[in-house]
Order: C-alpha cells, then sequence, then structure tokens
C-alpha cells in the first residue's frame, strides 16, 4: 500500500511537471514571432530596400546645320556667308547687304530654298539700245556687235562701256560689269569698287596696279579692255594725263562732290567715319547740290556742317 508520502510525492511531480509545461507555453508564446509578424517584417524590409529606377532616355536635340553659300554679281557684298539650314535666297540677299541699283530683281525667285554650297548669282539690267537708224547686218558678226562696231547708237549717258570700242569705264562700272574684263573675277571686282570710294576715281586705268591682288601681269592682260572716265575725258590705257585735278580749290576749299575720304578728313569735325559715310552718301544720293544736303549724311549736324560751311565748295 501506498503510503501517504508517496501520494504526496506523486502529486507534487505531477504538478511540477504541469507547471513546466505552462511555463513553456508562455515563454513560446511571448519570444516566437507570430506568422503576421513575420509578414510585416518581410514587407517592412521589402519597403526599406532602395528600389530600382526605370531608366530615363535623355532627348537631345541635334544642333542646327550650317550652309554655305556663295553669292556673286549685282549684291552689295558678294561673297561667302553662314546661313541656317533650310534658309532662301532672300535671306542670302540679305545676309549680302541687299540688291545694288543695277540689279535685275525679276531674273532671280526670292522665296527659292538654297543648298549648302550653292552659288547664286544676280544678274544686271540689259542696257537699253536704240539705234538711231537701221542695223546693218555682216555675215559672220552677230547683230549687236553690228550694231555697237558700225551703227552709232543711243544709250544712256552714265554708262560704263564706250559705244564704239566697248571699253569698261573703272571709274564707274559695277562689280557685275568690272568681272566681264578678263583676269579679273568678282573678289578683285569688289576691291576695285572699295578702292575707288576710298581713294577716288582712277586717274588713268595703270592705276589698278594700287589694288590689292591686281600685279603686273594681270594688269596687261586688264589694260586692253578699259579706260578711265574723268571730267577731262577718257582716258585709255598708256597715255599720261597732263594734270590730276585735286578736290581743293586755290582758296583751299574741298570740293565734296570729287574730294575722297581722306581728303575729307582735313575739314573741321570731320574724322574718318563721317568722311566715309560722305562718300558712301555720295555714291548713293548723287552729287551734292547744295551744303545743307550734308544734313542727310548720319553725324552731321545743323552745328558741324557751320564748322564745316567755310571749307567746302560744290562744283
Amino acid at each position: 500500500m501506498q503510503t501517504t508520502f508517496d501520494r504526496y510525492r506523486k502529486a507534487i511531480i505531477t504538478g511540477g511537471g504541469v507547471l513546466i509545461f505552462l511555463f513553456a507555453g508562455i515563454i513560446t508564446m511571448l519570444f516566437l514571432p507570430s506568422e503576421k509578424h513575420e509578414a510585416n517584417s518581410r514587407n517592412s524590409f521589402q519597403t526599406s530596400q532602395p528600389q530600382p529606377q526605370p531608366q530615363q532616355t535623355q532627348i537631345t536635340s541635334a544642333p542646327p546645320k550650317i550652309w554655305y553659300a556663295y553669292i556673286t554679281g549685282e549684291v552689295m557684298r558678294p561673297g561667302v556667308y553662314k546661313l541656317s539650314e533650310d534658309a532662301r535666297i532672300f535671306q542670302l540677299i540679305d545676309a549680302a547687304g541687299g540688291f545694288t541699283p543695277n540689279a535685275d530683281t525679276t531674273s532671280i525667285n526670292l522665296a527659292e530654298p538654297l543648298a549648302d554650297g550653292v552659288q547664286v548669282h544676280v544678274t544686271a539690267k540689259e542696257p537699253l539700245y536704240l539705234p538711231s537708224q537701221p542695223q546693218a547686218t555682216i555675215p559672220g558678226i552677230p547683230a549687236r556687235q553690228n550694231a555697237t562696231t558700225n551703227i552709232q547708237t543711243s544709250r544712256p549717258a552714265q554708262t560704263s562701256r564706250q559705244t564704239q570700242t566697248e571699253l569698261i569705264d573703272i571709274n564707274r562700272a559695277t562689280a557685275n560689269e568690272l568681272t566681264a574684263i578678263p583676269g579679273i573675277g568678282p573678289a578683285i571686282a569688289q576691291r576695285i569698287i572699295e578702292y575707288r570710294n576710298s581713294n577716288g576715281n582712277f586717274t588713268r586705268p595703270e592705276d589698278l596696279i594700287n589694288v590689292r591682288g591686281i600685279g603686273k601681269s594681270k594688269l596687261a592682260q586688264i589694260l586692253p579692255h578699259v579706260t578711265a572716265m574723268n571730267t577731262g575725258g577718257a582716258i585709255r590705257a598708256g597715255i599720261q594725263p597732263s594734270t590730276r585735278q585735286s578736290s581743293a580749290n586755290s582758296g583751299g576749299q574741298i570740293d565734296i562732290n570729287r574730294a575722297t575720304a581722306k581728303e575729307l578728313e582735313s575739314l573741321h569735325g570731320v574724322g574718318p567715319a563721317i568722311a566715309k559715310r560722305i562718300v558712301d552718301y555720295r555714291n548713293s544720293h548723287g552729287k551734292f547740290s547744295r551744303p545743307e544736303d550734308l544734313l542727310g549724311v548720319r553725324g552731321i549736324g545743323q552745328s558741324k556742317l557751320n564748322q564745316m560751311k567755310g571749307q567746302i565748295v560744290i562744283r
């Protein structure tokens, strides 16, 4: 028979086992994470990780293309110009300073598109030929040559060509007319005009030697085709003029219709810039008819004109 002590011992062992089991369950519930807690932990970890950003495609616009175009003929500044892609002819003419008064503006389509590396030539107006008698036809010679060689024709007074000999007047010829002379291209033609504007009319054809790009051999090629019209008449190559007319008279006054830019600089209040404007204004508008016409030149006001009046003369 079991004693009372054995019964107490068995009850104590059984109660201790139950207590240990309960204690282990409590520990498990407190310290082991639940599935929901694990899921939240995984989501939190995934959120904290840096997410790869989608690659953005950078769109860069290509720089605009540059076109080079060459313009010759009846424009103020023939040469090569840089223009933007898809430019038109009118933009090239604007870049070259516009048409000259002698340009045939109807012969060119201003709206025509350009292309890289093109050349545009602006032609001159056709001279007006008015024969004073019926043209005589010589076999083997074109009709126009017959008219200029054997028939005296009527032409405008300010023409650069001589009727019978077809010599080109280097003092009045346009850039386009000068390019018709053997050995003269657009660049040298423009230099001749610039030299003429800065230094006054050529006294004789041999003075072309002073133009940059014209040497002795080229001058010899040019001389048979040119003349230099001055107030005393035509000066042909090889003829030495007796005297060179000066723009200053015996009283020291300057003739503003003949003075070069350098001579105009001797006037009170006139520097190189205003002297050049006077020459440019005279070339564009014709001779001055009275001193007050100088007021049309940019930079000359009434006070400056009053300073100049005693020094100038108009012929």
